[in-house]
């Protein structure tokens, strides 16, 4: 009696090897091979599919090389680039985007509020996980930092919440720099022929060695007086982004946690440094700091290790009658080294 039940157990666990691994692994490797238009309605690349190519990419590429890729038959294109249509967006998400971010669980409840600038980068951080993940990426994941980026909205966001949205990721050129390599990704998001959304992101691959630090940018200044907000980070921020972003992309989470492996404290991602100087920005300049038609240029300085005394400064700077132009920084208190600085740029034209 007891083989007969050693026996069913042993069939029952090799049909579920079996299972798992077609419909979780092989069924995802054909779709990202031969796929670069998908359905949000159907299944995507499973997250576990990812978190296996991402550690396979890992061991296969060194860390600041360009790989030339071999020539796929099966390969769709040599472009990379991936496409989700019929995407709609979810308020339960938007809430725990909000609250992660320091909006607020109120946030997209609230009069004359838009949904957050940045949340349909949130939103495409699957698109960027698969595209890091392909075996057509010419760079190796682990260790790739955002050094750059710029957002664009050319409508309100909350054109998104209308009805099904399209978001798109695509790489867009690749750069031999002194310390590694860059890369350029391109994320969009629109609702038909309009585009809503839009944001160019610089990542940056380091070669194993010393790396160079940026020079320090200009503080801001400008006709007003300098503002300044001292903000706490405590652990649970690196809690709640985890918390955040598992419900949309656990292999995200995931490939964080890799990341992180040979650090001694946590960090939080670049989407949190930016998205909290945004909100002191709203806070402080009202909503039509970053009330669209507005376009906002970032530099990623150095990592934000938990916990940690922040400062984010900005000032409305002189500028033509027709535009806004804000500059802003996070930085050290104590030694005044920056974590971000960049500047939001918008017009006041009403058309």
């Amino acid at each position: 009696m007891e083989s007969y039940l050693c026996l069913l157990i042993l069939t029952a666990l090799i049909v579920y090897v079996i299972y798992f691994f077609h419909a979780y692994l092989y069924r995802s490797h054909r779709q990202l091979r031969t796929c670069a238009v998908f359905d949000f309605n159907q299944p995507l690349p499973s997250y576990a599919y990812l978190w296996v190519r991402y550690m396979t990419e890992s061991f296969r590429k060194s860390q600041g090389h360009l790989y030339e890729n071999n020539k796929d038959k099966k390969a769709i294109t040599d472009e990379l680039v991936f496409t989700i249509f019929n995407c709609r967006l979810d308020v339960q998400n938007l809430r725990k985007y909000c609250s992660a971010m320091g909006y607020g669980w109120d946030y997209p409840d609230s009069t004359f509020r838009d949904v957050p600038l940045c949340y349909p980068d949130y939103f495409c951080c699957r698109l960027l996980t698969m595209i890091l993940c392909s075996e057509r990426f010419k760079l190796s994941p682990l260790g790739l930092v955002r050094v750059r980026q710029t957002l664009s909205s050319l409508q309100p966001v909350d054109e998104l919440k209308k009805g099904p949205f399209t978001v798109q990721a695509r790489v867009t050129e690749y750069r031999s720099v002194l310390d590694g390599v860059e890369v350029d990704i391109s994320l969009s998001a629109g609702r038909g022929d309009l585009p809503v959304w839009e944001s160019a992101i610089t990542m940056f691959s380091q070669k194993t060695g010393p790396h160079t630090q940026s020079e320090p940018a200009d503080t801001p200044d400008g006709s007003d007086a300098v503002k300044g907000v001292d903000l706490v980070v405590p652990w649970s921020a690196g809690v709640t982004c985890t918390w955040a972003f598992w419900e949309l992309c656990p292999a995200c989470v995931l490939l964080r946690g890799a990341c992180r492996l040979h650090l001694t404290r946590p960090n939080t991602p670049a989407l949190w440094v930016l998205s909290r100087c945004l909100v002191e920005i709203e806070k402080h300049r009202g909503v039509d700091a970053v009330r669209a038609p507005v376009s906002v240029s970032v530099t990623f300085r150095r990592s934000l290790f938990l916990p940690a005394d922040v400062r984010i400064r900005f000032s409305q700077a002189a500028s033509d009658s027709a535009l806004r132009l804000c500059r802003f920084v996070m930085e050290k208190p104590s030694t005044r080294e920056q974590y971000v600085s960049g500047e939001i740029q918008g017009s006041d034209t009403q058309e």
